[in-house]
Order: structure tokens, then sequence, then C-alpha cells
């Protein structure tokens, strides 16, 4: 098993056990939460690209556009392909 799999494994499980912990230490909750969105942002941007291809399209996977689909989630993912359209 390759280093960069076992890091994203143990960065996504310390990730899952911030998030689904009930110990009460919010600040470490809010940033793992917050860490989680990116993740989530990240996974979508990368199947939404895998799609948009078919279409011509390709979005960036970046700290930006993986912060805007992490938190709007779908409509944020369609939002940055109407921008990509309008634009280019």
């Amino acid at each position: 098993m390759s280093m960069e799999l076992m890091i994203f494994g143990f960065i996504l499980f310390v990730l899952l056990a911030v998030s689904l912990s009930n110990a009460g230490f919010k600040p470490l909750r809010l940033i793992g939460n917050l860490a989680l969105q990116f993740v989530i942002g990240a996974i979508l941007l990368y199947f939404g690209n895998f799609f948009a291809e078919m279409a011509g399209i390709s979005l960036p996977i970046n700290p930006v556009t993986a912060g805007i689909v992490g938190f709007l989630r779908i409509p944020g993912l369609l939002a940055l392909v109407g921008i990509k359209l309008f634009m280019f």
C-alpha cells in the first residue's frame, strides 16, 4: 500500500472520528467538520469532472472550488459548471 493512500486513510479516519464524536470539544469539532466539507467537495468535483468530460468541461480541484462544492453540494457544482460555461 502506498504511503499517500495510508496518509489519506488516516486523515479521513481522524476527520470522521472528530465529526462523529460527542466529546464537546467544539473548536476541534469545527475544524474537523470544515475539513470534512472540503474533502466532500473534492470528491464531488472529482466525480463531477468525470461526467463533465463528456461535455468537454473541466473544473479544477483546488481549495476554493472544493470549499464551494463542499458547502453547497450539488447546487454548488452546478453553479460552477454554469459559470464555466458562461465565461468560456
